[in-house]
């Protein structure tokens, strides 16, 4: 047997085992990045539990079913969830945030054991708000003079960020993900 097809064949026979992949999504944008960059090739597995806030997560978009993206979890049903320039709150609570090595524009925050890292690049960090989805009942309320976001999220639905924020198209822009349109999450 030559090489190749054994290292294939052992590849294909330890890496579900390992990761318990279902499928395979290589990761079109930036809106992930640091922690996923672009490019990348990524396992996402069947939720075979709950989403947990911290989650990475493959869903169908809103705006369009046929367009998949991969986003961070932030807000559960029921939780409130606030954003005031760069700053998140949950439930009351400021999503701690450090600089990373020093570096100015790259912040680890935390929600609960989930550590990862954020990107903020430029000297404008507020939200940007679309109001392109404008009267949708799925999406937040927010007063766009202050760039601020204060909801509440739905039964059965979540709040998702990209941990490159100022470069992501997320619930920001669109409002929420129903539970119906998660697809799996990042096999970690």
């Amino acid at each position: 047997m030559n090489l190749f097809r054994y290292f294939t064949i052992l590849f294909a026979l330890l890496i579900p085992g390992i990761t318990q992949a279902d499928e395979l999504y290589k990761v079109p944008s930036v809106a992930m990045e640091p922690t996923v960059p672009k490019g990348s090739m990524v396992f996402i597995q069947t939720i075979k539990s709950s989403v947990q806030r911290g989650d990475i997560v493959l869903f169908r978009w809103p705006v369009d079913l046929t367009t998949p993206f991969l986003m961070r979890v932030i807000g559960l049903p029921g939780d409130h969830v606030q954003m005031r320039g760069e700053r998140i709150l949950i439930n009351g609570t400021v999503v701690p945030r450090r600089p990373v090595d020093g570096n100015s524009e790259t912040f680890e925050e935390e929600l609960g054991e989930v550590k990862y890292k954020v990107q903020l690049v430029g000297k404008n960090y507020g939200l940007a708000v679309s109001r392109m989805h404008e009267g949708r009942a799925n999406r937040c309320e927010y007063a766009y003079k202050d760039e601020r976001i204060d909801c509440v999220v739905p039964e059965d639905q979540f709040f998702v960020l990209g941990d490159h924020r100022n470069n992501s198209n997320d619930s920001r822009m669109w409002g929420y993900v129903p539970s119906a349109l998660l697809m799996g999450k990042l096999a970690r």
